[in-house]
């Protein structure tokens, strides 16, 4: 027995310590890339919340459509004083004419 640990001990351990050293190295490379993994998905959690924080002071679909229906009702609106003011402004630029007239006499 001791001529077998004599001979074939220390080639044992050695190859013990080899495989220990090959699946803690792997061991460690997995761990990192699980450590990369984590923050990339760390970073993307954080990423979605902003958004999904910027995105409540948004108005939703139903909001959205009554402000069109609001702009199309004030775009007729405007449209109409606009045809409304027009004898105004010619008033406006008669009496303008006709005073620039008397200054002028």
């Amino acid at each position: 027995m001791e001529e077998f640990l004599g001979r074939w001990g220390a080639m044992i351990i050695s190859s013990g310590a080899l495989i220990y050293s090959i699946t803690s190295a792997r061991g460690k490379a997995a761990s990192d890339r699980v450590g990369k993994v984590e923050k990339k998905s760390d970073e993307t959690e954080q990423r979605v919340s902003k958004l999904e924080t910027e995105m409540r002071h948004l108005p939703d679909k139903d909001t959205s459509h009554r402000l069109e229906l609001a702009i199309t009702g004030l775009r007729g609106e405007v449209s109409t004083l606009g045809e409304r003011m027009k004898p105004v402004a010619e008033m406006a630029e008669r009496v303008h004419h006709y005073m620039f007239e008397e200054r002028v006499k």
